[in-house]
């Protein structure tokens, strides 16, 4: 397999960092040094190193900005006031715009190819206003019974009013509160990234919009993948992106890496 090379430009290295590149980068020594004065020629800038590129390197190499959009795909939580854009792209990528009320709260970038394409999904009902309301309800209609047979006119009708408007405020309380969720973590660091919520009335466009999102991760998954160690690499690198962009927490972001870094045989 013939070596592809290119220049790269040295940055500052450690004789042990040096050695333990070996078999990644060769050095231009045209003075012929070796040993000691060779590593502190390298750390002086007297010489270049040069990349030693195969075949397997070339997977490395990824668009570094999304170029062609693929398909945009909208969820809005009309109760809540949040709509949120998602915008894929050809090479791999996910944009997410979020907006509360008119007013834009966030954007990411997410590069695909580093995350799991099984989301945990959560599902939260919640029970305790419904509860609330069915007893509202059963008030209610015991109240309105009365009314029916015209009996205590000026205490049953008012008392079924409340209770009836009562029920109602209790069971839209639940559907307010109701939810479900689809979160999304990277592959090998299990960080947190990325989480679609829906509430009552558009918890059917998420479970349609998520099934859309796996099969894009998985496209993301066959684009010039690279061998593991190298996508490990690849991976931890994205992590430190994300939390320079204020996705990931640095706590967050040093729990990931660790997992990355306890993954390598």
């Amino acid at each position: 397999m013939d070596n592809k090379m290119r220049r790269a430009p040295l940055h500052p290295m450690s004789p042990a960092l040096l050695a333990d590149i070996t078999g990644e980068y060769e050095i231009e020594n045209p003075k012929g040094l070796t040993g000691d004065k060779l590593v502190d020629a390298i750390l002086q800038g007297d010489y270049e190193t040069i990349l030693l590129e195969t075949d397997d390197a070339e997977h490395d190499v990824v668009p570094a900005v999304p170029k062609t959009i693929q398909r945009h795909l909208k969820l809005n939580n009309r109760g809540r006031g949040i709509r949120t854009e998602l915008i894929l792209f050809e090479e791999g990528f996910l944009k997410v715009s979020q907006e509360r009320r008119g007013k834009r709260t966030a954007e990411q970038l997410l590069n695909l190819r580093y995350l799991d394409s099984r989301p945990t999904i959560s599902r939260f009902v919640a029970m305790k206003p419904i509860y609330v309301g069915l007893g509202f309800t059963g008030t209610g209609a015991l109240f309105g019974s009365l009314v029916y047979f015209k009996l205590f006119l000026p205490f049953t009708l008012p008392a079924t009013v409340m209770f009836v408007t009562a029920a109602v405020i209790a069971f839209l309380l639940s559907a307010y509160q109701t939810k479900e969720e689809s979160t999304f973590y990277t592959r090998t660091g299990r960080a947190q990234v990325l989480t679609l919520r829906a509430t009552f009335g558009c918890i059917r466009a998420l479970r349609k919009l998520v099934p859309e999102l796996v099969d894009a991760i998985h496209r993301a998954h066959t684009l010039n993948m690279p061998k593991r160690e190298h996508y490990l690499r690849e991976e931890m690198r994205e992590h430190y992106r994300l939390q320079e962009e204020g996705i990931l927490s640095k706590d967050n972001c040093l729990a990931s890496t660790q997992r990355i870094l306890s993954s390598f045989e």
